[in-house]
């Protein structure tokens, strides 16, 4: 008790004291603590829900927030520093209704959806009944919880004073299913898969490797970061794609074995065999895991590929994922919908037909077999 009596109080104070009114960084430390989430998917949900919030409060113009170190950390500071009760269901409609407003196109339009339905999908499963069990000690006053209504049932364990769910009537917007289409995303497979061949072979192996592993194999950016030579099976020309300590799937589906054809499996074969790594992209960073899970160990390779796509006319926003969709589109066209949908490791068939054109096959019922020949000896007699 050296330190004196209200000091020690202080310390050594319950954690389960009640916050009355908590900031939105209280929310997001309690909400961390008391959740057990992967690593990935927390990361998302809260830096969604820190856009959010700084685009509300009119943060989001604070240069530090680009900056590495202690610049980022002062942007999220004020972030954390806004109290949850100013971010209302009023102000998020608000949010939504300005980044709609300024849109210049329909295509805009629907790009700034898709983003509003992102933030707003991570950010509201913050506030989901089972994500606020043990974070909330009440909402609105009320100290219970169904995962039916979210106001009524099971009693909240918490000890955040929530004043209100901040998306209480907040709806997803409307975004009408967009079809893959290369020549509007500038994708001419031929054209490039041969420069890629002629210009990043030999010279940038790296970027090279990257563009194989998402055009042949239609691998993921993560996937591809993490992947291993253990991953690949030469002899049945296969890759393995399976969560590991560094990193885990998009969803269950996405786990499997990817089919590669001969000539891209020599090409790997040849490359394992001068590397000295045991990543099949080599990276400055192979030996430790990013800073963020939202980091990418081989992001400068990333980036230089993604220029290079730009200089061969790729148009689309995510030039990179373009190289993924196109070999799906590929096996669409020539093996159908199904293979297709097994290929990209889809969760649902459902994702693959509504993005991607199935070649379309000439169906007809020969009546000549149904009528037993019986056309062709008429004109014979004829």
């Amino acid at each position: 008790l050296s330190e004196g009596f209200d000091s020690a109080c202080n310390k050594y104070k319950s954690k389960n004291e009640k916050i009355i009114s908590p900031t939105v960084g209280e929310f997001i430390r309690t909400f961390e603590e008391n959740n057990s989430l992967s690593r990935t998917t927390l990361v998302s949900y809260v830096g969604k829900f820190r856009r959010l919030v700084s685009e509300i409060m009119g943060l989001d113009d604070d240069p530090s927030k680009f900056y590495s170190g202690k610049g980022s950390v002062i942007y999220r500071d004020r972030v954390d520093k806004v109290l949850l009760a100013q971010i209302t269901p009023q102000k998020v409609n608000a949010w939504k209704q300005k980044l709609l407003n300024g849109c210049q196109s329909e295509e805009e339009k629907r790009g700034r959806k898709v983003t509003i339905n992102s933030i707003i999908r991570n950010s509201k499963s913050l506030f989901s009944p089972k994500a606020l069990m043990f974070v909330a000690s009440d909402i609105s006053g009320i100290s219970s919880i169904s995962a039916k209504n979210g106001r009524e049932g099971l009693e909240l364990k918490g000890k955040l004073s929530i004043p209100f769910n901040p998306f209480d009537g907040i709806q997803f917007e409307r975004v009408g299913k967009k079809k893959y289409d290369s020549a509007r995303d500038g994708m001419n497979a031929e054209l490039i898969f041969i420069s890629a061949r002629n210009e990043l072979a030999e010279e940038f192996p790296e970027q090279y490797k990257i563009f194989l592993l998402a055009m042949t194999a239609g691998l993921r950016r993560k996937e591809i970061d993490w992947l291993r030579w253990k991953d690949f099976d030469f002899g049945n020309r296969e890759i393995s794609v399976s969560p590991s300590k560094d990193y885990s799937l998009k969803n269950n589906e996405s786990e499997g074995r990817v089919p590669i054809d001969k000539n891209t499996a020599d090409i790997f074969l040849n490359y394992r065999n001068l590397s000295k790594s045991e990543y099949v992209i080599s990276s400055a960073r192979s030996d430790s895991l990013p800073r963020e899970v939202s980091d990418y160990r081989c992001s400068s390779h990333y980036s230089k590929l993604i220029n290079w796509l730009r200089g061969k006319g790729v148009v689309a926003r995510q030039p990179l994922h373009t190289l993924r969709k196109e070999a799906i589109s590929i096996v669409a066209r020539k093996q159908g919908i199904h293979v297709a949908s097994a290929f990209a490791r889809h969760s649902d068939i459902r994702i693959t037909t509504d993005i991607y054109a199935e070649q379309r096959v000439r169906a007809e019922v020969d009546t000549t077999t149904l009528l037993g020949g019986e056309i062709h000896q008429n004109k014979k007699a004829s």
